[in-house]
């Protein structure tokens, strides 16, 4: 992600969706083993992001807001956690 002077940038999300026809489709088991994987990528990915602007809002002094995103990539991180643990549950099955 690269900064300028808007502070805004741009985030593409490739993101497949069903549709009503068949081309082998995936089972249940084989699509939640993706998504969860995909999931996590996704997920660590805003954690970094939201690290990398905590840093910053503490340098503006903006001590409240930084507290706020430090909460926000331990809960993010929280609920990696439990995507892993549903990961290796459905690849022991």
């Amino acid at each position: 992600m690269s900064d300028n002077a808007g502070g805004s940038h741009r985030h593409h999300h490739n993101h497949h969706h069903e549709h009503s026809h068949s081309h082998g489709e995936m089972s249940v088991r084989d699509k939640l083993e993706k998504l969860l994987d995909h999931w996590q990528h996704h997920n660590e990915d805003h954690a970094k992001s939201f690290e990398e602007w905590e840093k910053k809002a503490r340098e503006e002094g903006l001590v409240d807001v930084a507290k706020a995103l430090a909460k926000a990539v331990a809960l993010t991180r929280e609920i990696n956690t439990e995507l892993s643990e549903a990961l290796e549950k459905i690849k022991s099955k």
